[in-house]
């Protein structure tokens, strides 16, 4: 049995790993947006945008299970004395990470819009990437 739990470790490593994948990816869409759209003009412009808040909901609610649960495992359960602090500092790391990215995202939401009805699509786009678990649009 406690062989078994040792084995989590690794698989807990890898989350964190994932989890910063994640991240990175979140960070190249959001820069690259934010570098080939200066404002929301048309329809493409908006889809771009929708694609990158798609991203960003599905990426955090993934985020999620991949923090806590390496946490968890490598804190309380048995592992060596590295993976241990593997278990504290990836997910502070990520959290760090995942706040810079936010401020990217934060730019990409208050973009000016082209027209009054692009406007209100960019403002009801964004609620939803900040109010709601899963994307409706």
């Amino acid at each position: 049995m406690l062989h078994t739990l040792t084995m989590l470790s690794p698989i807990a490593v890898g989350m964190l790993a994932v989890g910063a994948v994640l991240i990175t990816v979140g960070w190249m869409k959001t820069e690259a947006f934010l570098r080939t759209t200066p404002r929301l003009r048309d329809p493409s412009d908006m889809e771009q945008y929708k694609q990158l808040a798609r991203f960003g909901m599905w990426a955090a609610l993934a985020l999620i299970p991949l923090m806590v649960l390496p946490f968890l495992v490598l804190i309380f359960l048995p592992a060596s004395p590295e993976y241990r602090i593997v278990g504290w500092v990836g997910p502070v790391l990520l959290g760090v990470a995942g706040a810079k990215l936010k401020e990217k995202e934060t730019a990409a939401q208050s973009l000016e819009a082209h027209s009054a009805e692009m406007a209100a699509e960019r403002d009801r786009v964004t609620y939803t990437w900040m109010k709601k678990a899963f994307p409706d649009f």
